[in-house]
């Protein structure tokens, strides 16, 4: 998450990509109050909503949704992308440990 300090930046991304799935301007009040409070330098509005689109989609629904929900997702986009070849589909390491709501 380039523009952000690193500290504001992990603290971002862990804010967004939890279970509860809080909203985008509730994380980035959180993120720069975390960063007043550390004497870090202020973030920008601009440069922490672009950092939270940046993260990966796949990343963003096995956090926020649970590994069930991603799963199921997956498999609806796989279904309709007939046109790859097997084998060549992308994918991202999902990260472990339980995430199912």
């Amino acid at each position: 998450m380039s523009g952000l300090h690193p500290e504001v930046s992990a603290f971002l991304q862990a804010e967004f990509l939890r279970l509860e799935r809080p909203s985008m301007a509730d994380c980035l009040r959180r993120a720069l109050a975390f960063a007043l409070k550390n004497d870090l330098p202020e973030p920008s509005d601009h440069a922490m909503r672009r950092a939270i689109k940046a993260l990966p989609p796949e990343l963003v629904s096995v956090m926020r949704e649970g590994r069930r929900a991603a799963a199921s997702s997956s498999r609806a986009v796989s279904a309709g992308s007939q046109s790859q070849a097997p084998g060549q589909a992308g994918t991202m390491p999902i990260p472990q440990g339980d995430r199912s709501p």
